[in-house]
C-alpha cells in the first residue's frame, strides 16, 4: 500500500494474511451454521446439533466463555436473544428430546388460552428427567397427537384441556375451556370425545371437566370474555336460574342487539362492562343507545363491572335474583306493562 513520507511515496507491501488451518476455517463456517440454526430456534441450540454442523468441542467451549450460556445439559443459548417464553420452551424441548411435547400450561400458553398462570415450562416426555427449572411429565407421548407452533411441538388443544383439568383449579380451568371455545380452537363435542376416550375414572380433574362440558353443551355460544365466564360461574354456583348466553334481541328498524346474558321471558338483560369494550366516549354513547333501545321495549338492563364480579360476586347474584323476583311478581300481579301474563311480549314486536 502507498505510504506518503515527505514528498516521496514509498510502496509498502502488506504482510500476507495469516494462514488458517482447515480445522479453523471449518470451525468458523460451522459457527455461522450454528448461529443460523439458533436463529430459527429462538436463540438456542443443542450441542449435538452444533457438533453435527461441524462445530468442535474447543470452539463450543470458547463461545461459552464469550457469551453463550448453558440452559440445560447439552443446550446452550446464543448471546443477544431476549429471554422469552418461546426461548425457554425451545430449550426445554431440545433438552427433553425430539419426541417430547410442550404440554399442560406451556401448551395452553402456545394455544393462547386465558387462565394459564405464568410458571415453569411444562414438558411431556417418555424419558425420566430431573430438572429444578422444568415441570416434567413422564408419559407415553407417541400416542398423543401434536400441533406445531413453528419449531415448538405441543399437545393438541383437546389434549391440552384434558391435561389442564389435572393441574388447574376449577375457576382457571373453566376460563381456559371457554377461551378455547370462544376462539374456535375446538368444540364441546371434541373435548367430550377425548375425555370419554382417555379421561376415565381416576384421571385427575376428569369429573370437573365433564361437569363443565355438560353445562356448555346446550349453549349456543360460549361466554365472550373472562369476566363473562366468571359471571356464568357466579350464577351457576348460587343456583340462580340459568340465563341464555349471548342472547340476540331483534329490534324492528334497528340493528340486532346481542346482550351478554338474558332471561328472555322476563326481559332481563345482564351486561358486563370490561375496560377493553366499554371505555372511551364512543363506547359510552354506544352503550347508552343500546340500553335505551332495550329499556323502551320493556327490558330491565343490569350492568356489572370486573370489580363487581371478582370482589363482590354474592352482591352481583343478589341483584340478579332481586330483578328476577321483581319481574315474577309483576307477572303474578298482572303488572306486566308490555308483557302478557305468560311473560311474552304482548305486541310480538321483539323476540
Amino acid at each position: 500500500m502507498p505510504v506518503v513520507a515527505g514528498n516521496s511515496v514509498t510502496l509498502v507491501t502488506a504482510d500476507p494474511p495469516p494462514t488458517c488451518s482447515p480445522l479453523e476455517m471449518n470451525t468458523s463456517d460451522a459457527e455461522l451454521a450454528a448461529l443460523d440454526l439458533a436463529s430459527s430456534q429462538f436463540g438456542v441450540v443443542h450441542v449435538r446439533q452444533a457438533t453435527e454442523l461441524g462445530l468442535n468441542a474447543r470452539a463450543i467451549s470458547r463461545r461459552l466463555k464469550r457469551g453463550w450460556q448453558r440452559m440445560h445439559p447439552g443446550v446452550v443459548s446464543i448471546a443477544g436473544y431476549p429471554d422469552t417464553f418461546e426461548r425457554r420452551a425451545m430449550a426445554a424441548h431440545l433438552y427433553a428430546g425430539p419426541d417430547s411435547l410442550l404440554s399442560h400450561g406451556s401448551a395452553g400458553r402456545l394455544h393462547g388460552l386465558d387462565g394459564i398462570p405464568s410458571s415453569r415450562i411444562e414438558i411431556s416426555t417418555p424419558r425420566r428427567l430431573r430438572s429444578k427449572d422444568l415441570a416434567v411429565h413422564q408419559r407415553k407421548v407417541a400416542i398423543l397427537r401434536r400441533k406445531h407452533f413453528g419449531p415448538l411441538p405441543a399437545t393438541t388443544i383437546e389434549q391440552t384441556i384434558l391435561d389442564l383439568a389435572g393441574t388447574l383449579n376449577e375457576v382457571s380451568l373453566e376460563i381456559a375451556l371457554d377461551s378455547a371455545l370462544r376462539q374456535g380452537l375446538t368444540l364441546v363435542d371434541r373435548v367430550a370425545a377425548l375425555l370419554d376416550a382417555s379421561g376415565g375414572r381416576g384421571t385427575p380433574g376428569s369429573a370437573v371437566l365433564r361437569t363443565l362440558i355438560q353445562e356448555r353443551a346446550p349453549l349456543k355460544r360460549p361466554p365472550e370474555s373472562v369476566v363473562e365466564t366468571r359471571v356464568f360461574r357466579v350464577i351457576r354456583s348460587l343456583d340462580l336460574p340459568r340465563p341464555v348466553v349471548q342472547h340476540v334481541v331483534a329490534i324492528p328498524g334497528s340493528p340486532d342487539i346481542r346482550v351478554d346474558f338474558a332471561y328472555p321471558q322476563l326481559r332481563i338483560a345482564i351486561e358486563i362492562d370490561s375496560v377493553h369494550w366499554h371505555s372511551g366516549l364512543r363506547a359510552i354513547h354506544r352503550d347508552n343507545r343500546r340500553q335505551n333501545l332495550l329499556a323502551a321495549r320493556g327490558w330491565l338492563v343490569l350492568r356489572f363491572e370486573w370489580d363487581d364480579v371478582t370482589h363482590r360476586p354474592k352482591w352481583v347474584a343478589k341483584q340478579i335474583l332481586a330483578a328476577i323476583e321483581t319481574r315474577v311478581r309483576q307477572l303474578e300481579l298482572g303488572l306486566t306493562g308490555p308483557f302478557d301474563k305468560s311473560g311474552r311480549w304482548a305486541t310480538a314486536e321483539v323476540e
